[in-house]
């Protein structure tokens, strides 16, 4: 198969699986979410797997520690809140 078939190939199947991501985290927005610190500012929540999943990105926070965060928006692949 030619590469530049591939190439379009994969990218409408990565449009469209940023289209589905986006949906999905957009159902979490308004949502509290515990969420295990990464590294300040950054976590996961129990549903997000590292490296592989999209993180939550929020202010503070200390390497190890849980936080509640509240989400206030959703991209394609990560979420925002805010520590409460």
């Amino acid at each position: 198969m030619p590469e530049e078939v591939k190439e379009e190939r994969r990218a409408r199947f990565m449009a469209l699986q940023a289209k589905i991501s986006a949906a999905k985290l957009q159902r979490k927005v308004g949502r509290t979410l515990k969420v295990l610190i990464d590294e300040p500012g950054v976590g996961r929540s129990s549903a997000d797997a590292p490296e592989i999943d999209g993180v939550v990105r929020f202010k503070g926070g200390k390497s190890g520690e849980f936080a509640d965060v509240l989400i206030e928006r959703a991209d394609e692949h990560d979420l925002h809140g805010r520590k409460l």
